[in-house]
């Protein structure tokens, strides 16, 4: 099996291995992605700009905005993460219902799989 077949299948694992590493290395990742951004400005702007477009049309129109802050203060004074049960990046709402508290272990190990309620 030649690379790319095998990363595409071994996907999760990847990913796995990767958060494995930045949690132990952060300081190091940060400074690779800083790298990163600095020699590659256009690519950066580009991923920012994607970024903030899935975040704006991820917005629900039946929760009223103070909401979130209030969530995401208690769940900061709880230690935990506020966590999109459908995520963002794969078309969740940053809606109420589509939101869930977990502890921070739980959350990176969900990733961006999305999960029942």
């Amino acid at each position: 099996m030649s690379t790319p077949e095998w990363r595409a299948a071994n996907r999760d694992k990847l990913r796995a291995n990767w958060t494995r590493w930045r949690g132990r290395h952060l300081e190091k990742a940060r400074a690779e992605a800083q790298r990163w951004n600095t020699e590659n400005p256009e690519k950066a702007a580009a991923k920012r700009a994607r970024r903030r477009a899935t975040q704006r049309s991820a917005a629900c129109s039946c929760c009223p905005p103070w909401v979130f802050k209030f969530i995401y203060a208690q769940a900061r004074a709880l230690g935990m993460h506020v966590d999109h049960v459908k995520p963002l990046a794969r078309g969740g709402l940053h809606c109420l219902k589509n939101m869930q508290l977990l502890s921070p272990a739980d959350n990176f190990k969900k990733g961006s799989r999305e999960t029942s309620q």
